[in-house]
């Protein structure tokens, strides 16, 4: 596992609760919403590499780095901007790699997330 993508031991709850203005009901369905969508991601990504698509790769890379840095995952947020920046150059093979070293990582920030869903 590249060290610079690895996971936070907790993300940070506060941050998101400031930024749906301290709306705990929210933070409850935004962090539901992140811990099911991020595996579909991961998955479309997967599929997107295997078959060539850099549409469905950038699309569902956005999408993860976006759900990313709501709960201040930044470094792995970075790693999904990489695979999403790789994509849109027609540079898969480099897309493929990133998201090869940050699935494990991204998998172990779902694992954190189900404790707080």
């Amino acid at each position: 596992m590249n060290p610079s993508i690895l996971p936070s031991k907790s993300f940070d709850k506060n941050y998101l609760l400031r930024l749906l203005n301290g709306n705990t009901e929210m933070m409850g369905v935004v962090l539901n919403e992140i811990y099911y969508t991020l595996p579909k991601c991961l998955s479309e990504i997967d599929s997107g590499l295997k078959n060539n698509d850099s549409l469905g790769v950038v699309t569902y890379a956005t999408r993860a780095k976006s759900a990313l840095l709501m709960i201040r995952e930044d470094q792995l947020a970075q790693a999904f901007n990489q695979i999403e920046i790789s994509a849109r150059n027609g540079e898969m093979k480099l897309a493929e790699i990133t998201f090869i070293e940050a699935f494990n990582t991204a998998l172990s920030c779902i694992s954190i997330m189900k404790e707080a869903v």
